[in-house]
This record gives C-alpha cells, sequence and structure tokens, in this order.
C-alpha cells in the first residue's frame, strides 16, 4: 500500500499523485512514505526506519508496538523501561527522546509518519486503548496491533534476542542492572559473578566451541500474590538447579525485584566447564524441572506458584516412605545409583568395587555366566544395572574399562611418588657428598647412609651452619 503526504498547492498536488502511482504499481515497495517537503536526512531516516536489523528499524517497531497495547503515558514508559529502552517526556519539551540499550538516542519527530508519534497522537491513543479496555474490547493482532503480553514475556523476548544477536555481555549486563536487582540476589554458579562472561568465554574456548548457540537464557518465577522475600526467592530458584543435569555448567543468576512478581533470570554457558559437552535438554526433562519446582514450592510451604499442578496418585504398593522419598526427590534406587556411580569413580578392579559397595551396605551379585550384576540393598531390594542411569556407563564393558583407567591413572600417580621420593633421596646424598668432602669432621666412614640417616645428617648441617639448635653429639 502506498502512503501519500500532500501538501497545499495544486502543483504539488499533482506532482505527489503522480510519484503515488509510480510507488503503488511498483510490487517490490509494500509501505512507502513520501514527504514533499523533507530534505536528504529525513529520506534516510526513513529508510533507516523500515530497514530490519538497524536499531533505528528495532526502536521504531518496539515504540510502534507498545503504543498499541499502552493504556496511559505511565504505562507506556514502563512498558519500554521493561524492553530496556529509557523514554524522556518532559512537558516542557516539545519533543519526546528515546534511548536503546546500545545507547543511541532519538527524538520522536524521526519516526514516521511524524503526526503518529507527537505527543499528542499518542496521548489519543492511550485514550482509545483504555476505552477500549473498560468496554472489554480486545486487541485484535490481525489488525497491525500486538496484544498485551506479560511484563516478564516481553523482558524474556528481549533478553532472549540480545542472545540471539550473539550480545551475551548486554544479556548479562540487562539481567545484573542495579535497578533491577541487587549485589546480594545475584550469584555465580562456577563462575564468579564479577567475570562470568569472560569465564564462559575461557570455556568455549579451551574445548574450542565457539559456533552454535553460546547462551540458554530461563526464567523461575513466583506469584505476585506469593509472601516471600527476595533473598528467600533466590535461595528456591539456587535449589533449582542444584540437580545433576546442571553439573559443570556456570551460570549467573540474577533475582529481580523491579516488578510485582519476584523472578529469577538465569543464563547458563552451553559448553560445560569440566567435560566439554554442549547443553542438552528434552522436553521430558523440561516437564522433569516443573515438576521439581513444584516440589520446592511444597518443601518451603509456598501457595500459590505452582506449574501445571496435578492431583497427586499414588501406586498402592508403595509405602508411606516410598511415598515421601519420591515427593522429595530421593528412592532407595536413586541412593544405589549414586552410590555405584561414586565407588565407581574410585575403584581399580571388580573386586575392589564390590568391596567398597559391601562397606556401604550393599551387595554384589557379579558372575561371569550373567551378562547383568545385581545389586542388592540393605533391606534386600534387588536391581540390576539396566536399571541404573545411565545404563551405558554400568554395563559390565563399561565398568571393567573404567576399573583399567583408574588402574592405570592410579599406577601413574605412584610412579610419580617414586619418582619424586627417588630425586629427593639423590639430592640429599650428593648434597651430603658435597658436605663431607668440604667438612670431613662432620661425618664418619660409615656408608652409605639409610634415609632417614640421610635426612638426619642434612638437618644437622644446616643447624651447624646456623651455629645453633641441638646438641647433636650429646
Amino acid at each position: 500500500m502506498g502512503i501519500v503526504k500532500f501538501i497545499n498547492g495544486s502543483n504539488k498536488k499533482i506532482q505527489g499523485l503522480v510519484r503515488a502511482i509510480d510507488y503503488i504499481v511498483d510490487e517490490n515497495k509494500t509501505e512507502i512514505f513520501t514527504f514533499k517537503n523533507s530534505d536528504e536526512n529525513d529520506r534516510q531516516n526513513m529508510e533507516l526506519n523500515n530497514t530490519k536489523g538497524t536499531w533505528q528499524y528495532n526502536l521504531f517497531t518496539t515504540v510502534k508496538e507498545n503504543m498499541a497495547v499502552s493504556r496511559s503515558r505511565e504505562e507506556f514508559v514502563k512498558n519500554m523501561n521493561a524492553l530496556g529502552y529509557k523514554v524522556k517526556w518532559d512537558d516542557s519539551h516539545k519533543y519526546i527522546t528515546f534511548t536503546t540499550p546500545d545507547g543511541h538516542i532519538r527524538r520522536n519527530n524521526k519516526l514516521y509518519p511524524v503526526e503518529d508519534f507527537t505527543k499528542d497522537a499518542l496521548q489519543r491513543r492511550f485514550d482509545v486503548n483504555k476505552s477500549n479496555f473498560d468496554k472489554g474490547i480486545k486487541i485484535d493482532s490481525n489488525k497491525n496491533e500486538t496484544k498485551d503480553i506479560s511484563k516478564l514475556d516481553k523482558e524474556m523476548i528481549f533478553v532472549e534476542k540480545l542472545i540471539s544477536e550473539d550480545k551475551g555481555n548486554r544479556a548479562i549486563n540487562y539481567i545484573t542492572r542495579g535497578d533491577k536487582t541487587s549485589a546480594k540476589l545475584i550469584t555465580g554458579i562456577n563462575c564468579s559473578p564479577e567475570s562470568a562472561l569472560n569465564e564462559m568465554m575461557l570455556t568455549k574456548k579451551m574445548f574450542n566451541k565457539n559456533e552454535g548457540r553460546q547462551f540458554i537464557h530461563f526464567v523461575h518465577s513466583f506469584h505476585d500474590h506469593e509472601d516471600i522475600s527476595p533473598e528467600l526467592a533466590h535461595e528456591i530458584s539456587l535449589k533449582l538447579i542444584e540437580q545433576e543435569r546442571f553439573k559443570g555448567f556456570e551460570i549467573l543468576a540474577a533475582t529481580h525485584t523491579d516488578e510485582d512478581h519476584l523472578h529469577t533470570h538465569f543464563i547458563l554457558n552451553t559448553v560445560n566447564s569440566e567435560t566439554g559437552m554442549k547443553w542438552q535438554q528434552s522436553i521430558k526433562e523440561v516437564k522433569a524441572l516443573i515438576e521439581f519446582s513444584n516440589r520446592l514450592c511444597e518443601e518451603y510451604g509456598l501457595k500459590y506458584s505452582y506449574s501445571n499442578k496435578k492431583k497427586k496418585s499414588y501406586n498402592k504398593s508403595e509405602t508411606l516412605g516410598e511415598r515421601k522419598a519420591k515427593e522429595e526427590g530421593r528412592s532407595w534406587k536413586q541412593e544405589l545409583q549414586l552410590a555405584a556411580k561414586s565407588v565407581l569413580k574410585h575403584s581399580t578392579s571388580k573386586e575392589e568395587f564390590i568391596k567398597n559397595m559391601n562397606q556401604l551396605g550393599y551387595a554384589v551379585k557379579w558372575d561371569s555366566t550373567d551378562d547383568r550384576v545385581t545389586f542388592i540393598t540393605s533391606n534386600g531390594r534387588p536391581c540390576r544395572n539396566t536399571s541404573l542411569y545411565p545404563p551405558k556407563i554400568f554395563s559390565k564393558d563399561a565398568m571393567e574399562k573404567r576399573f583399567s583407567i583408574n588402574k592405570q591413572f592410579e599406577n601413574s600417580k605412584q610412579e610419580f611418588r617414586h619418582e619424586v621420593q627417588m630425586q629427593a633421596m639423590q639430592d640429599i646424598i650428593l648434597e651430603t657428598i658435597n658436605k663431607l668432602s668440604h667438612n670431613p669432621s662432620l661425618g664418619n666412614s660409615n656408608y652409605p647412609f639409610s634415609y632417614l640417616e640421610g635426612q638426619a645428617l642434612k638437618e644437622k648441617m644446616k643447624e651447624k651452619e646456623k651455629g645453633e639448635g641441638l646438641d647433636w653429639d650429646r
């Protein structure tokens, strides 16, 4: 659609109409603004407003979207602030000044068509929005309007946009802004809050994984009716990422207090600092995370912050203890799995593994005629290795390979210790010989020395050199 702006003067009207026809028949153009009195700067500004990817375009579309859903000047300014834009709207000034998250400054008279973005035009739009809202009229997004989304969703969209544009530093700066949180509500997991970005980028460089998605952003939110302190909200959110799947990942957590509802932002480095593996999460794991969040709500006595809460259902064969263990995220099988995983890390043979498991109260049935290993708990519950997670590390072959690796590592450590000890002994003997060759009276001819004798003689010579210490001849 061609949008034509006419000015006074019949000749200019005709000229404008001719140019308008030229625009309309051009199929490559969708929306063109023609201003007869505009100078070259205005034309450039107009083009930038319609060029995707520029900060001018981002500002233009953000203002346009927010003016479509705001019901007052105050709400408009607050919505823009939530997306990282500052708005200076003073009654004493003719123009409104916008500052982008990047620090670019632009007045409303540089947004086109200008008459749609004047103070009066914006106020009229707010009045219409309020009137429609009071009448229960919903905004139709199909009419170039945007539905009123929550402030948290807007904030999430903004942070996601920064991350998608490979601007992790700006995303981190945004979630740690002083007007949204405080130092005591910012925590680094496997990294320092002050140098989180540098540490994350160093991890990527160390494992040579600088391609693909660099960061993951997610939010843990609490209902605005929940009567909890920001400190407690931060504590609960940190509990959420204590799960095994987050182990080794560098995460920056910041709890925001600038809205009615408390919420915690997480920015996670997609490369694990311990294994170098990239972050992966299935839909099943997302659901499990939501369920774990609900258990935390229950544990801390929260009332309104449950997500997709369903009525509890119990298996009739479960004991009360098993039900409680399941609700608290633990079970006898999980405890067995953790014990086996820990023992596997430090055992150098099948025999040592079985012995260590026995010491923890577990019997182990490992027969050469059976491909499976059976564990038996202290109260007689059997569990096969194929039922432990992940099953690939608990297969017979995998565990025997791990024993071999552990054995090699242990041998290497012993060899290293032996080399260090031998080197120390050689140093003592050489130093002793050197001392005695210059001071024969310090020793006698009963050589060679034992290791302890050499150590004692070395100490004696040091004390003699000082001219003080113990009376060695007494």
